[in-house]
């Protein structure tokens, strides 16, 4: 009896076992999927979200920095290149050349693209039908984006919508699976969008917290050729303010000077890296004189391209702000729009033609989403004469018809009196590629922000001669100037001034206010002289601009393309 009863429990395991193992291998199987084809997949997603994040990046580097690249047929094509090349299969058998074109090298249906704004809203194209240009559209609940705001094959640029400022490319990879098939489930695709946004950034670099900046260096650099003169002409220069200093090369102070730097915090430093005659440290008030060995950079890093003080090519120079003809957004003194609209003319009035090479910074604006950088803001004044007179005169009818912006002289430029004010809008910065006069000028002198560098008054003006008589702060140099300043009152350029190869003179100023250089003296040399007035200079460190918007002063622009996934 107990025999039987163990030979029927025994025989009764083999079967337990057989459904425990069909069970275990339902579930192997599972896994097995999930390991092999949910590996695949996330093979394939990563794949997708970096050929959409990389492509998304190139077409908007074409459309943005690339020749004839302004157009959707030229980023689309670069688009669907760069992707097929970071491995997203072409939906038929001709790869994209990252050229414009027809037939199938311009079609892969695995990627799309859809032109974005800053926050991200898809924008109409009217290289398709459905919505209009600019138009805003939403897309679906569904997740399926917009079709009249794709990337067509339009190649004119008045097709793609001026207030983009982003690609948004939209990235399908099919692919089949090992063992899903077995489920129902044979083919499977990843997707990942790759987003791509142009942006303005500043940043601010090491000359921001001085007022007087003066790279003669070894060329200015004994008693007859100073880089600072504080008595120019035996006009001493009374009660003036430098702001912090940097000078290198000699600094002379002369019999006449009463105080500098006396009502700046104290602490304030000037350092001269030359010689001194004896007036001028004792000369100092509230601020610490010191001798340092010559910096790296005859100028602070503000006054290079893109901040790059290592590279004596980048130094800012006026050909670098040399509008084009033919950009929108460029006016010249021959034919140019008032704030109504209206276009107008300058009698003498030189057309704008041609381009420079080296219009770095121009670029970089014409470069930029319209909807960041500020429209009609290059002027070009050059007239036939070639009078500096004239040039004042055209500048000031412009300014006073509205215009703002950067202004090109190529020539020379008397700035005199007028009743209309420099400061409102967005400012204005004189770029010259030769002398600068100030003459009996009251207005405050704005500047155009960063998209200008802050600059107010820019001299390109170099010598005939190189020689230290005629760059340095001596009374044979101040005949030949690159920039004069002489008999102004009240109001003086809210950024900087700066003459890179020159000498920045000073005559006859006078102020009971103390207001005048809000901004940085970036020059060569600079010889100072005045009135026996109070307050006769002062040289502000980055003050607040005259239309109450916060200093930017010692900032610059850099543009770059900021990849959000």
């Amino acid at each position: 009896m107990t025999s039987s009863r163990k030979q029927l429990r025994r025989s009764s395991q083999p079967g337990q076992a057989i459904v425990l193992i069909a069970f275990a291998m339902v579930g192997l199987i599972a896994f097995m999927v999930l390991a092999i084809d949910g590996g695949k997949y996330y093979s394939n997603r990563r794949v997708t979200q970096n050929a959409a994040d990389v492509s998304s990046l190139a077409g908007l580097y074409t459309y943005y920095h690339v020749s004839g690249g302004n157009n959707d047929c030229a980023v689309l094509a670069k688009i669907i290149q760069v992707a097929e090349i970071n491995s997203i299969p072409d939906s038929d058998t001709t790869n994209s050349t990252g050229a414009c074109t027809t037939g199938a090298a311009m079609t892969n249906t695995n990627v799309n693209a859809y032109w974005i704004n800053s926050t991200g809203q898809y924008l109409g194209d009217s290289g398709n039908s459905g919505c209009g240009l600019n138009t805003v559209v939403t897309a679906s609940a569904s997740e399926t984006l917009p079709a009249c705001a794709k990337i067509s094959l339009s190649t004119s640029s008045s097709n793609t919508p001026s207030s983009a400022t982003g690609i948004l490319v939209r990235i399908t990879y099919p692919y089949t699976t090992f063992i899903g098939h077995f489920i129902g489930q044979k083919n499977l695709q990843a997707q990942a969008d790759g987003i791509a946004l142009e942006s303005v950034s500043t940043t601010t670099y090491d000359g921001a917290q001085y007022g007087t900046w003066l790279g003669g260096g070894a060329t200015c650099n004994d008693s007859t050729n100073p880089a600072l003169s504080m008595s120019q002409d035996s006009h001493p220069a009374n009660n003036t303010d430098l702001g912090q200093t940097m000078v290198n090369g000699t600094a002379y102070a002369g019999d006449h000077v009463n105080r500098i730097n006396d009502t700046q915090p104290t602490g304030t430093s000037v350092v001269v890296t030359g010689n001194t005659d004896s007036n001028f440290s004792s000369a100092l008030d509230n601020s610490t004189f010191s001798n340092t060995p010559v910096p790296t950079s005859p100028f602070p890093r503000d006054m290079y391209f893109g901040g790059d003080n290592t590279d004596s090519s980048k130094l800012i120079r006026a050909s670098f702000f040399r509008p084009e003809a033919g950009v929108s957004g460029v006016d010249d003194a021959s034919s140019y729009k008032n704030s109504s609209g209206t276009t107008k003319s300058i009698t003498g009035a030189v057309a704008l033609s041609g381009s420079s090479p080296n219009n770095l910074i121009f670029t970089q604006w014409k470069g930029a989403a319209p909807s960041v950088r500020p429209a009609n803001f290059y002027h070009y004044i050059k007239m036939s004469s070639g009078d500096a007179g004239d040039a004042g005169d055209a500048l000031a009818q412009m300014i006073s018809d509205g215009a703002r912006g950067v202004f090109y002289i190529d020539g020379p430029i008397d700035i005199k009196n007028s009743t209309d004010s420099w400061t409102s809008g967005i400012g204005v910065s004189v770029i010259s590629t030769s002398q600068v006069r100030l003459l009996n000028n009251n207005n405050t002198l704005g500047n155009a922000g960063v998209w200008a560098y802050n600059i107010a008054v820019m001299s390109d003006y170099t010598p005939p001669s190189t020689t230290p008589s005629s760059q340095c702060a001596t009374t044979n140099g101040s005949a030949n100037p690159a920039i004069t300043a002489v008999g102004n009152q009240w109001s003086w350029p809210y950024g900087y001034l700066y003459a890179p190869n020159g000498l920045f003179t000073t005559s006859s100023n006078w102020s009971n206010a103390g207001g005048h250089v809000q901004g940085p003296v970036v020059a060569y040399s600079f010889a100072n002289g005045g009135l026996s007035e109070s307050n006769n200079f002062h040289f502000g460190t980055c003050q607040a601009l005259p239309d109450g918007t916060a200093s930017t002063c010692g900032q610059q622009p850099s543009f770059t393309i900021n990849l959000n996934q």
